[in-house]
């Protein structure tokens, strides 16, 4: 039976879809900035492409559009503790160990994945701004079982069939 369409109907059925956690990243102005994000998606692999949203009061949205890029760094299950963090309004990088990028976006050192994007499109939606960028540098870091955001909560997936 259909609900009436209101933005808790929304957020309550599109919690159904798991997604993966990342923290995006970006350096503007000789400082860094980051945000927890699980709206991440593919545009295309060919050109390689990624689609990312962020509130669009995010200082790290703003940084973002400042620099021109940013980095997107993919959590496995051991990293909760990232992503709590930088979930926080405000959060730092005081002792989390990253590298930079080549454009100088921190890059997290224990990341499963990690990619290096630089900004093609910026457009605005509601309460989001919508980063399409073309990657150009992508480094997977082992094989370890993702973080996952389901129903507004932190958790885990495992395959169920190995390939």
């Amino acid at each position: 039976m259909a609900e009436a369409l209101t933005p808790e109907a929304f957020r309550l059925a599109i919690g159904q879809f798991p997604t993966g956690v990342t923290v995006v990243t970006t350096r503007s102005d000789a400082e860094d900035f980051g945000t927890t994000v699980s709206a991440i998606c593919p545009v295309c692999a060919d050109p390689p492409m990624i689609l990312a949203c962020l509130n669009r009061f995010s200082t790290t949205g703003a940084a973002i559009e400042r620099s021109g890029g940013f980095a997107v760094n993919v959590l496995s299950q051991g990293q909760l503790d990232l992503a709590e963090r930088f979930a926080l309004p405000g959060s730092d990088f005081t002792d989390i160990a990253t590298e930079p990028g080549r454009h100088g976006e921190p890059l997290l050192t224990g990341a499963s994945a990690r990619l290096e994007c630089r900004t093609t499109e910026l457009t605005a939606h509601g309460t989001h701004k919508v980063f399409i960028a073309a990657v150009h540098r992508v480094e997977r870091r082992g094989d370890g079982m993702p973080l996952a955001h389901f129903r507004g909560r932190f958790g885990c997936i495992a395959p169920t069939v190995d390939r």
